[in-house]
C-alpha cells in the first residue's frame, strides 16, 4: 500500500556506509547528476506518485535513504501542489556508525515540521 522510493535522483549528501554528510557541490555538478536535464523535481516527483494514488495502484508514498533537503521539499511541494505528501521516511540504522542520527531528517519528519512518519 506504500510505494517506497529508494535512493534520491539526485545527488544528496548520505550517512550511509560511513561516507560524508558534507554537501559537496563539485560532487552536485557532476554530469552524472546534471546531464540528460538534470535531477527528477520535487514537483514532478509529489505528481507521478499522486498519478499512482488516483490510478488506485498504490495508497500513499514514502522515501528512503533520503536526507532534510529531501523530505522538506517533497512535502513542501506536495502541500503547495495540493497534493498527497510522503507518509513515510526510511532511514538507514546501523548500531556502528551513528551518523544517521545527524543528519536533521529527525527534526525535518517532527510533527511540529513535516510530520512524516
Amino acid at each position: 500500500d506504500v510505494y517506497q522510493l529508494h535512493w534520491p535522483a539526485r545527488y544528496s549528501p548520505q550517512s550511509n556506509w560511513g561516507q560524508s554528510l558534507a554537501y559537496d557541490i563539485n560532487a552536485d555538478k557532476n554530469p552524472y547528476w546534471r546531464g540528460l536535464g538534470g535531477p527528477t523535481s520535487f514537483e514532478d516527483l509529489c505528481l507521478a506518485m499522486q498519478d499512482l494514488i488516483d490510478e488506485g495502484k498504490i495508497r500513499g508514498w514514502g522515501m528512503c535513504n533520503d536526507n532534510a533537503y529531501g523530505l522538506t521539499g517533497c512535502t513542501r511541494a506536495a502541500k503547495a501542489l495540493g497534493v498527497t505528501p510522503p507518509c513515510s521516511l526510511q532511514g538507514d540504522f546501523s548500531l556502528i556508525d551513528r551518523k544517521s542520527e545527524e543528519n536533521g531528517v529527525a527534526e525535518a519528519a517532527s510533527p511540529y515540521n513535516e510530520n512524516v512518519g
